[in-house]
């Protein structure tokens, strides 16, 4: 009996405990993570399906995708991983022909493939071999394009005399289309007392039967004849009981029909639909039919009432605007700004538009003005007090060199600032004026005899430029130190200064450095984590939030660091080394183990 109490007793207080942590056995939540960003948390009932999914953050250079997709009758707490895979800075467009190896060709994402560089089809005897129209403007994923072999169309002739006669219900038969690698089959001529022995290839002995088309071109037959013991023909049909219609569409095989002659066809095909188009035949009178007929389908264009009126700008995507056929499209997007650019689109006129359009961004680099000013040097050789020049954004440039009796130019700077100014790429969004430098030098001839120096610029936020002269080719060995900054490692972005044969600006590169909070428990007793111990990764001047744990009878008052009593919480790191941290609790008999808000 005592047993059975207790038993009762400890699932009355695990009821409890359960109840008094928010347990819900009816709601469960799905918690969406991704590194970097603050976890999502859905809310779905017992048994129902989360429709509520958010996207995953993009990140450039990868596709991020979910490690879970089905969302259907969720029954229990889960946590989903966003799974970011690498995406291949190229694509490849794969070239594939029968009966050939593949050849592949390599683009960067979002560029096109140039024209040079599509590969000629190989050529198949009795085919026209062409690639699969695609847009290689813009490639955005790997593609493979199959050659379409189509087999030609050539044509047979016949060649008659007068007496000879080649005719089907009264209509004369001078050629056959047929195509290559199709079969075919011969009519059959006539001639008064003679019989037919078959086709030649004319001028020649070569025999020409039924069969498979496998010659390359056009060919011209002619009959030959055996004189007819019996008489020969007698130039009478007695008695054709019947006619053919033929149902011809490119593309496609004809179709032939037999109908008693006098008597009304009433199987009629319908004709291959093609997209776009409307199709039918050039003839729906098919009664009191008393001669072969050849019905050719005829395909109409569909006049669309609306136009599409597509904006294409590298490294978006397109937008699509829809316009009435000939209205004016008055919704016009704005283009895409672009550091260092003027944007615009290659079109203008939206007036009465008939056609679909596909209008491109024009992106044009923009164009500043550098500008040399001299200090009014006496000895200066150049006239002016000033020398300007046209730079073009994203485009290499180099700089003037000035020349003085008396002194050597040593560098440019930027007006009001020590910055040294070298030659390279503009990437400046504004213009630009300089300054020259001089080095006093009595014994300079006031010549340069060649370039035979060049500048290595050593820049650091925050401090003057650092500037060494070396003769061109030159190795820098007398390399200044970067400035230490507490929680940072500082280094310079370029180590290899050998043969220097150009001028070089090196930039300080400063990293916050890592630290790591260890959490420790002493109380483990009701602890409801695993483990004994969190660790967390904290870098440098960034805002990081300390863990909560949880008791199922002690209500968390703070964490302090260790073998101290000062508390530690949440903030910007600047502590140069990590810590250990110790959960301090409170006695509460009253506490129901939930936290109501971060109180």
């Amino acid at each position: 009996m005592a047993k059975k109490l207790l038993t009762a007793i400890a699932a009355l207080f695990l009821l409890f405990c359960f109840a008094a942590c928010g347990g819900n056995p009816e709601t469960h939540t799905v918690t969406f993570r991704q590194s970097g960003y603050e976890d999502v948390v859905k809310s779905v009932e017992h048994g129902e399906e989360l429709t509520d999914v958010p996207l995953p953050r993009p990140k450039e250079g990868y596709e991020v995708v979910w490690d879970r997709t089905n969302f259907a009758s969720i029954t229990e707490d889960l946590v989903v991983t966003a799974v970011e895979t690498p995406v291949p800075a190229d694509c490849t467009v794969t070239f594939r022909q029968t009966g050939y190896d593949d050849i592949v060709k390599t683009v960067k994402r979002g560029e096109g493939l140039a024209p040079a560089d599509i590969p000629a089809v190989r050529q198949k005897d009795g085919y026209t071999c062409v690639w699969q129209t695609v847009d290689f403007s813009v490639v955005t994923e790997d593609i493979v394009i199959f050659a379409v072999e189509t087999p030609n169309v050539y044509v047979i002739f016949f060649e008659l005399q007068t007496d000879e006669i080649l005719e089907a219900g009264g209509v004369e038969i001078t050629q056959l289309s047929v195509q290559y690698g199709k079969p075919y089959q011969l009519p059959t001529p006539e001639k008064i007392g003679y019989a037919f022995a078959g086709w030649n290839v004319k001028d020649s002995e070569t025999k020409f039967a039924d069969g498979v088309y496998l010659t390359l071109g056009n060919v011209t037959l002619t009959p030959n004849w055996t004189p007819d013991e019996n008489g020969g023909w007698t130039g009478e049909y007695p008695g054709i009981e019947f006619v053919t219609v033929t149902f011809r569409q490119s593309g496609f095989d004809d179709i032939i029909r037999t109908v008693t002659k006098g008597e009304t066809l009433t199987d009629i095909p319908q004709p291959q639909p093609r997209e776009g188009f409307t199709v039918a035949w050039d003839r729906t009178d098919f009664s009191n039919v008393t001669a072969n007929i050849v019905v050719n389908a005829v395909e109409t264009l569909v006049e669309s009432e609306y136009r599409s009126v597509t904006f294409r700008q590298n490294g978006y995507d397109d937008i699509v605007k829809t316009v009435k056929l000939g209205e004016t499209l008055t919704d016009i997007p704005n283009v895409r700004e672009k550091t260092g650019y003027d944007v615009a689109w290659d079109h203008t006129d939206f007036t009465a538009i008939r056609e679909n359009l596909v209008v491109t961004a024009v992106e044009t680099p923009k164009t500043f003005t550098l500008t040399y000013e001299i200090d009014h040097l006496e000895g200066w050789l150049i006239e002016e007090d000033s020398w300007t020049q046209s730079v073009t954004y994203d485009a290499a440039f180099t700089l003037k060199l000035p020349v003085h009796l008396e002194k050597k130019f040593l560098k440019w700077v930027t007006k009001g600032t020590d910055e040294t100014f070298v030659a390279g790429v503009w990437n400046f969004t504004e213009d630009v004026t300089l300054t020259a430098v001089w080095i006093e030098s009595e014994s300079w001839t006031g010549e340069y005899p060649g370039e035979q120096y060049v500048l290595v610029v050593f820049r650091e936020a925050g401090y003057p430029d650092i500037v060494k002269v070396l003769d061109v080719g030159e190795t820098l060995t007398d390399i200044p130190s970067v400035h230490e900054e507490t929680g940072y490692n500082v280094v310079w972005d370029r180590t290899d200064f050998e043969n220097v044969t150009e001028n070089l600006v090196v930039t300080a590169i400063k990293t916050p450095k890592s630290y790591t909070i260890t959490y420790e428990i002493d109380d483990k007793t009701g602890w409801l984590i695993d483990g004994d111990s969190w660790e967390q990764t904290v870098r440098y001047g960034e805002e990081f939030v300390l863990m909560e744990p949880a008791h199922l009878e002690k209500k968390f008052l703070k964490w302090i660091i260790e073998g101290t009593q000062e508390e530690f919480v949440s903030g910007t790191w600047n502590c140069l080394e990590g810590v250990t941290l110790v959960a301090v609790w409170e006695e509460s008999e009253s506490w129901t183990g939930e936290y109501p808000g971060e109180n």
